[in-house]
C-alpha cells in the first residue's frame, strides 16, 4: 500500500501527535519572564568564539565518528554476521527490510539526482 519509508514518517507523526495530545491536556503553570541579563560588549566575541570552538569540535567529532563507521563497515566479519542475522530473521521481517533497502535506494537515488542537476551548471527544464 505505501512505502515503508512513509510507513515509517506516519507512524512517527502519530506518535508526536499523540504525544503532544497527552502533554497538552496537563496543566502547567504561568512561566514568569526570566530578568535580563546585561552582558559586557565583549561578550559577542566570546560567544562566537566558543560557537566556532563548538563547531569545530563536532566536525572533528563527525568526521570521526565516519571514519570509524566506513573502517566497520568495509569488515568481512561484519558483513557476514550481519547477513547471518537477517537471514535468521522471520520471512515476514525480510520482506519489511528488503522494502525498506528499496525505499532508501530510491529516495537516495533521487536525492542525487536532485544535487546533480544543481551543480551540473546547465538550464533547468
Amino acid at each position: 500500500m505505501f512505502n515503508p519509508i512513509v510507513r515509517l514518517f506516519l507512524i512517527l507523526v502519530l506518535l508526536f501527535v499523540c504525544v503532544g495530545m497527552v502533554a497538552a491536556q496537563e496543566a502547567t503553570p504561568e512561566p514568569t519572564p526570566p530578568t535580563p541579563v546585561e552582558l559586557p560588549p565583549d561578550s559577542v566575541v566570546t560567544s562566537g568564539g566558543q560557537l566556532l570552538l563548538l563547531l569545530g569540535l563536532a566536525v572533528l567529532s563527525g568526521g570521526g565518528l565516519l571514519a570509524v563507521l566506513y573502517r566497520f563497515l568495509e569488515s568481512k566479519q561484519v558483513l557476514d554476521t550481519s547477513e547471518k542475522l537477517y537471514q535468521s530473521t522471520p520471512p515476514e521481517t525480510q520482506q519489511f527490510i528488503n522494502d525498506l533497502v528499496a525505499g532508501l535506494h530510491e529516495t537516495t537515488n533521487r536525492l542525487l539526482t536532485y544535487l546533480d542537476k544543481i551543480t551540473d551548471g546547465k538550464p533547468n527544464e
